[in-house]
């Protein structure tokens, strides 16, 4: 369990503050199903780049990833799956494709800079 793993390194470390960042759906998100399906949805949103499993080491400055690199190719469907995204269409019909077009970019962006820690 990398979750474990994060915590206890966190806790372990004693030079400053550690943070852990958890991705939690909530009922507010609208997931499609429920949140019945809420470790779904959590290891889908780390597949497709939405939510990055990364940990990093003050102590040797790098980043060790927890996760195969993302498929962000997948990252439309994800994000389609929740209310918020899925009604984006609906309520912006005029500026939805480019916002999730550059959420996307954006997503690849952040794992791109990460990854020039690792």
């Amino acid at each position: 369990m990398k979750a474990i793993q994060a915590l206890k390194e966190a806790e372990a470390y004693h030079d400053g503050p550690s943070i852990v960042i958890c991705y939690a759906p909530c009922a507010n998100h609208g997931i499609k199903g429920g949140l019945s399906n809420s470790i779904d949805v959590e290891r889908k949103a780390v597949e497709c780049g939405y939510f990055l499993n990364f940990r990093f080491d003050p102590k040797t400055e790098k980043v060790t990833f927890d996760s195969k690199e993302p498929d962000f190719n997948k990252f439309r469907e994800f994000v389609m799956r929740e209310t918020r995204y899925s009604q984006l269409p609906k309520v912006n019909p005029a500026h939805a494709e480019e916002l999730l077009t550059t959420s996307q970019k954006m997503a690849v962006a952040r794992y791109n800079r990460i990854k020039k820690f690792a």
